[in-house]
């Protein structure tokens, strides 16, 4: 997000902007170290990159949506944006993905139903629509340090839920997660570039 947003004029290399992101990034690190007798097949490394390419084209969108959320509110672009994206997800997996209508009956399942609902609910429509005000609001690197929260959440409820273990790199990691989006968030002008909307 920091660097797409510098190259389009949205942000600025800034040390702050470079200490908050080499913090989280470095407690992103730890979080994810592998055990020393953790192994990854050669699909896993597909999945990697495959989750490294979406995360690029993210960022990029977010910074190229900019301009699109000074002229409309993010509310109208939250809704058209998962519009479209809900549809072409929907008929891609209709498309390519011949046994997702089987799967269908296991939606009654309560459990099921209410973990889609939250995701649908929660995890998209509120959350995203949240990011985009913000996005509104800040400059790209700051609206993007929700990445770094989000991650500890996740590892904070499968301790709570599902009984995982977390070691002590991982413990680390969400610590130093959590200091650099402080960092991040402590300057609230830092590194934003506001421009005036288009009439």
């Amino acid at each position: 997000m920091l660097l797409f947003g510098a190259l389009y004029g949205e942000d600025r290399f800034t040390r702050h902007n470079l200490a908050a992101t080499a913090i989280g990034v470095t407690g992103l690190v730890l979080l994810c170290r592998l055990d020393d007798d953790s192994a990854i097949d050669a699909p896993a490394y597909l999945g990697i990159a495959a989750v490294i390419v979406a995360t690029i084209g993210y960022c990029w969108g977010a910074v190229l949506g900019r301009p699109l959320l000074r002229r409309y509110p993010p509310l109208l672009v939250a809704g058209w944006s998962q519009l479209l994206g809900g549809t072409l997800l929907l008929g891609s997996v209709v498309a390519f993905d011949f046994g997702s209508l089987s799967t269908l009956p296991h939606f009654i399942r309560p459990r099921v139903f209410l973990s889609w609902a939250f995701l649908v609910g929660l995890g998209s429509i509120v959350a995203y629509t949240f990011y985009l005000r913000l996005l509104h609001h800040w400059s790209p690197h700051r609206a993007g340090m929700f990445a770094f929260v989000s991650p500890a959440i996740a590892v904070g409820a499968g301790v709570a839920f599902l009984d995982e273990r977390v070691t002590e790199f991982q413990l680390m990691g969400m610590a130093l997660m959590l200091i650099g989006t402080v960092v991040a968030l402590r300057r609230p002008t830092a590194g934003a570039v506001v421009r005036q909307p288009v009439k």
